[in-house]
């Protein structure tokens, strides 16, 4: 049911994104396309990244299970590095000017064994966007977003040590397996 005076923009699944931040927003801005060439910007406040992060930062960790929280520290670090180190410069996706706009009030998230998917929300639900990562691809947006999150000069709190210092096994000494 449309409501008068209100736009109505069906879900666009991105197939290509360009995530930036803008320091006069203080917000991180998703600029996608879609397979039919539709356009969107979505803004990401740090409220909103807060809170969405931790699961799937807990959700990574889970796979696959590990003996010691040293081991699973490792390994993620070692999976985390080689996939920003593997992120392509790519041209910036430009939003249409009559591309919808609007800011992030909730995400819905679905994981499964091949990877996630990701639906951002505005505050009346009808505009809505949805961005499918494999596991590979995840850690490299992770790793854009993390340096993004330092640019804006925001806490460090939230993200895990093995995103924060990829190359850095955090002085232990290096696993063995016999």
């Amino acid at each position: 049911m449309a409501v008068p005076g209100v736009f109505s923009f069906p879900m666009l699944t991105f197939t290509t994104f360009t995530t930036d931040y803008d320091p006069i927003e203080d917000r991180i801005r998703l600029v996608g396309r879609d397979a039919a060439g539709a356009t969107a910007k979505v803004w990401l406040n740090f409220r909103m990244l807060q809170f969405l992060l931790p699961p799937l930062f807990a959700w990574f960790e889970t796979m696959p299970p590990t003996l010691s929280d040293s081991t699973a520290r490792h390994e993620q670090q070692f999976r985390q590095s080689p996939a920003y180190a593997a992120i392509t410069p790519q041209a910036p996706v430009v939003a249409a000017p009559s591309g919808a706009e609007w800011l992030a009030v909730s995400v819905d998230y679905t994981t499964n064994a091949g990877g996630l998917r990701l639906v951002f929300k505005e505050q009346a639900g009808s505009a809505q966007a949805a961005i499918v990562f494999d596991h590979h691809e995840f850690r490299q947006w992770l790793g854009i977003v993390h340096q993004l999150w330092a640019a804006a000069g925001w806490s460090q709190t939230i993200w895990p040590q093995w995103i924060q210092n990829p190359d850095d096994a955090a002085g232990e000494p290096p696993l063995m397996i016999n």
